[in-house]
């Protein structure tokens, strides 16, 4: 059964939520771990954290193709992020050229 179109199960739902009631959780943008809404609010949040700034700051979103994740999910992210006038997608290697930072 191909994981792109794979449901998350009860068992790693119920994971996912005790792990993220740990009193420190690291934040990590994993794609195979949010739902579209969750998504959009983690989007939301950091462009209002970084509101004024004149740099850009890359934001990654992580995954394995391991893991099942819901692909209208991932579609409809990126269309609401490319709606944002303040977003724009890119890979992190050319973020990096465009930074100055890679010489391949």
């Amino acid at each position: 059964r191909p994981a792109f179109n794979s449901k998350i199960s009860l068992k790693e739902k119920i994971f996912n939520t005790l792990d993220k009631l740990r009193v420190r959780y690291p934040r990590k943008f994993d794609f195979t771990k949010m739902d579209l809404q969750t998504m959009k609010s983690v989007l939301n949040k950091l462009c209002t954290s970084y509101q004024g700034r004149k740099d850009e700051i890359p934001i990654v979103l992580i995954g394995h193709s391991k893991n099942p994740f819901n692909t209208s999910d991932i579609i409809a992210f990126l269309e609401y992020a490319l709606s944002k006038k303040e977003v724009r997608i890119t890979t992190f290697q050319e973020f990096l050229k465009e930074q100055c930072l890679w010489n391949n």
